[in-house]
């Protein structure tokens, strides 16, 4: 046993015993093995120290602070969460069985016991909670499954909202969890969660304490209000409308296998992130997975509204928002036994919501965003314009007519809402459904023609990858030397549905992206003259841009052009569809694994086997052209998707990750002229860092109608 100096009885300080709290017993329960770190110390699984016939199990949650500088902050949020949480029952909120402070070697030791959820087995690994469902089981949950979960989440937090506790002996209305996220809600079985981590919830506070200046949660769920400060947006605190957004980027994630916001890697990464929840709104989920129905995207992109006031008011709310669906969905949600359920749709109590205060006081038109922390990077004259939240001003005290003329607003308001129309800012044009519920006014793009270079691509359903024998999986190519793995994400086939979209026939040239450049000031590829590409190349593939360059340059499209379309990178599913066309891998139908059929054909692409060593004109190989008459779909370049690299959902697979590298990896797809005919099959994936570029990755533009 390590040697521990003395300390005083209410001293604090990072537990010294690390592993010897192996075997300890602590309320009754001994120690078995450690489970789990999060961010206030390590979880241990504790068994019943002194029952023989039955070993009840429990999670034993620790205190260790990394510095004495974090103690105070933490051992009050300890606190909070052990006498918070002791009081909440909820079949759908993990118990607490029991709060202690011990002194182990007269050290103050902190141990949370709570009721243990153990998960359930998939192949061999332990999936624990929502988030490592989607890592390791499905990628982007079907949405059945999805929903089914979420709304024990939703019943969950309308507990917690509505819930009268104690806190500094006086009784209070509503907690405000502060960090909802899929790594929150603990999986009991495949279909069945609870809600975990109260350690940072917001309570009614009525004197100064170590957390009342903190502003807690994790960036890739936070709202803008907890980002910059709710006054911003005329609140005095927060309210449960945080979490609702919370709920909302957790139900996007679970929906469509990842994050709505990823971060740069040319700034710091935390900073990145809070500065897209405060300025930009995300791809509506069924652009992401075409799997997602459309309407859910107006579910998912109310709750992520910029300002509280635009959000469902509370977690029945929007409950209600996705019940609405469930017969055209057919997800079958009203047949589920409801006993979880805290209230009713129509149940408003006296104390039905928490209180949500205004400040009396000024507040900008616009939310400013130079509070936000951003590490300095390439400034460049053209940024990709955002939506940005619309904040609304707190009213002077109001005459009668005036009250009954906002009123009135009020309820044109809302029926217009309940009508479904409902517009993103012009500049999230690359958006592929109204995002608002009801039905909307649709153009049909077939009778329209197609934007300048573009081909129309119908739509229609097909199976995705393909499925592959263990020989095929085990497939190596030589890489420059190195023996790779080329079709292990390839499999399983699934079933997709693309909607009607356009494409560019070519990649995107230098020609075109030199236009540009110009016109925006945009850093130019590495190996140009300025703005100006190298002589007689302005026919070839653009190159050396990476991610960011490319969707920067699809946004500028759509304001250049300022015509009836939105213009962005296409989907992952979207690419493969115009590569394969439709009805590829149907039943009795071809796989089409190269863009013409399934036999390789010499003189149909440029890839390594056309010992050109280069890239060819964008109108080259017309020969090799997919059935929507796309050209070079295979070999060429590579080209960016807007689609973040996943497994497929039932690969035995696991999502690559480079040692020590945090962020995501983009699809690329097609091959490029320095590799082999395997990569430039139509299912063949490969993954990019958004910050990579090179002499063999560019891209080209996709389109669908505005709305």
């Amino acid at each position: 046993m390590p040697t521990v100096p003395p300390t005083s009885s209410n001293a604090f300080v990072t537990n010294p015993l690390g592993n010897d709290l192996i075997g300890r017993v602590v309320c009754g329960y001994r120690m078995i093995k450690e489970i789990g770190e999060g961010g206030m110390g390590k979880v241990y699984l504790g068994e019943s120290a002194f029952l023989t016939e039955y070993k009840q199990q429990v999670a034993i949650k620790t205190l260790t602070p990394k510095s004495e500088r974090q103690a105070a902050l933490l051992k009050d949020l300890f606190i909070r969460e052990a006498n918070i949480q002791v009081q909440l029952k909820h079949p759908h909120i993990v118990s607490v069985t029991q709060f202690a402070i011990e002194q182990i070697n007269d050290v103050e030791q902190h141990f949370l016991l709570l009721e243990y959820v153990p998960g359930y087995q998939h192949k061999g690994r332990r999936i624990s909670n929502v988030s490592e469902a989607i890592r390791y089981e499905t990628g982007p949950l079907p949405y059945q499954r999805a929903l089914r979960m979420f709304v024990q989440a939703l019943d969950a937090m309308d507990y917690a909202h509505n819930f009268k506790y104690r806190w500094e002996g006086e009784e209070r209305i509503g907690i405000v969890h502060r960090d909802i996220k899929p790594a929150n809600m603990l999986l009991v079985d495949p279909d069945t969660i609870k809600i975990s981590d109260f350690g940072i919830v917001k309570v009614q506070q009525r004197r100064e304490s170590a957390t009342q200046k903190f502003t807690p949660g994790t960036s890739a769920y936070m709202p803008p209000e907890a980002i910059l400060l709710p006054q911003q947006f005329g609140l005095k605190e927060l309210d449960a409308r945080s979490d609702i957004y919370a709920l909302g980027i957790s139900l996007y994630e679970m929906l469509c296998g990842q994050l709505p916001f990823t971060p740069d890697d040319t700034t710091n990464p935390d900073a990145s992130i809070r500065r897209k929840q405060v300025e930009q709104m995300p791809l509506p989920p069924s652009i992401v997975n075409p799997g997602v129905p459309r309407p859910l995207d107006a579910v998912v992109m109310r709750a992520l509204q910029k300002h509280p006031d635009q959000r469902y008011q509370s977690a029945v709310e929007f409950k209600q928002a996705i019940f609405e669906l469930d017969a055209s969905l057919q997800m079958g949600l009203r047949k589920l036994a409801h006993d979880y359920a805290t209230r009713g749709f129509g149940a408003q109590s006296e104390a039905a919501t928490m209180p949500i205060n205004v400040v009396n006081a000024g507040v900008p038109t616009s939310v400013p965003t130079a509070q936000i922390e951003v590490l300095p990077t390439n400034v460049r004259a053209w940024t990709t314009p955002t939506a940005t939240p619309q904040t609304i001003p707190p009213s002077e005290p109001k005459s009668s007519s005036s009250m009954k003329l906002l009123a009135a607003v009020a309820l044109i308001a809302i029926a217009i809402a309940a009508a479904g129309i409902f517009m993103l800012p012009k500049w999230l044009g690359q958006t592929s459904a109204n995002v608002a519920g009801g039905a909307a006014t649709k153009t049909d793009p077939k009778t329209l023609e197609a934007p300048t270079g573009m081909v129309f691509v119908p739509g229609g359903s097909f199976m995705m990858g393909r499925n592959l024998s263990e020989q095929e999986k085990g497939v190596r190519i030589d890489n420059n030397g190195r023996k790779e793995g080329i079709f292990k994400f390839d499999y399983p086939a699934h079933a997709v549905e693309v909607q009607p979209f356009y494409l560019n026939k070519t990649e995107v040239s230098r020609r075109e992206y030199a236009e540009f450049v110009r016109a925006t000031q945009h850093e130019a590829p590495a190996d140009w003259n300025g703005d100006e590409p190298p002589a007689n190349t302005e026919e070839i593939p653009v190159t050396g841009v990476n991610y960011r360059d490319a969707v920067d340059y699809c946004n500028w499209l759509t304001e250049k052009r300022r015509d009836a379309f939105s213009y962005r990178l296409p989907t992952e599913a979207e690419w493969e569809f115009a590569a394969r066309g439709p009805d590829a891998g149907q039943p009795g139908k071809p796989l089409n694994l190269y863009p013409w059929g399934d036999d390789w054909q010499p003189g149909n692409a440029n890839t390594k086997e056309a010992r050109l060593d280069h890239t060819q004109n964008v109108t080259a190989n017309p020969q090799g052209a997919s059935p929507f008459k796309v050209l070079n779909l295979a070999g060429n370049v590579y080209e960016w998707t807007a689609t973040d690299f996943t497994h497929y959902p039932g690969s035995d697979q696991e999502t690559p990750r480079e040692k020590g590298y945090e962020g995501t990896y983009q699809v690329v797809r097609g091959g490029a002229f320095a590799y082999p005919k395997e990569c430039a099959m139509t299912t063949t994936r490969v993954w990019a860092k958004p910050t990579d570029k090179g002499p063999k990755l560019g891209f080209r533009c996709a389109a669908e109608v505005k709305r």
